[in-house]
């Protein structure tokens, strides 16, 4: 029989430089992918772009929540576990919108997935079931990915 182990963490109240660089270096494909068009003129392989690469960011992200949980005393929260699985769920339902030709639904669908980060990692933050400074990085992070995905909008209806 294997015993509980107890550890504790002291998570830094300022974000680590890594996890800024990081962090917002994520948002920038989104940021080519919505500017694409305009410099370009040609919309469709940005929004393809811009789905292949949020989909999976989102997944991550999902991920990230996840392992997350796994560090949480008296283990996994309801709230946790289902964050986890509506950004997989929704970075899914993207991702296949996308490949069956509804590239709307898709950016639809991906961008209601990063703004369900945004709306729900400040919380968790706040909660102690993310690192404090997820309630300063994640809402401008998450804004510029919601921005970006919805720039792209117009162009996919």
């Amino acid at each position: 029989m294997t015993e509980a182990r107890r550890f504790s963490i002291a998570e830094p109240a300022e974000t680590p430089r890594l996890d800024l660089v990081l962090g917002w270096a994520a948002t920038l494909p989104l940021v080519a992918a919505a500017v694409a068009p305009w410099v370009l003129g040609e919309a469709e392989g940005a929004i393809r772009a811009a789905i292949a690469y949020g989909a999976p960011l989102l997944a991550f992200l999902g991920g990230v929540r996840r392992g997350l949980s796994f560090r949480t005393e008296g283990g996994p929260s309801f709230g946790q576990v289902g964050a986890a699985l509506a950004f997989f769920a929704l970075a899914l339902v993207g991702l296949f919108a996308a490949l069956s030709g509804a590239s709307g639904a898709g950016l639809l669908a991906l961008t209601a997935g990063f703004a369900l980060c945004l709306a729900l990692d400040p919380l968790a933050a706040r909660a102690g079931e993310a690192p404090p400074y997820f309630a300063r990085l994640r809402p401008p992070q998450m804004a510029v990915a919601v921005a970006a995905l919805g720039a792209l909008m117009p162009f996919a209806l």
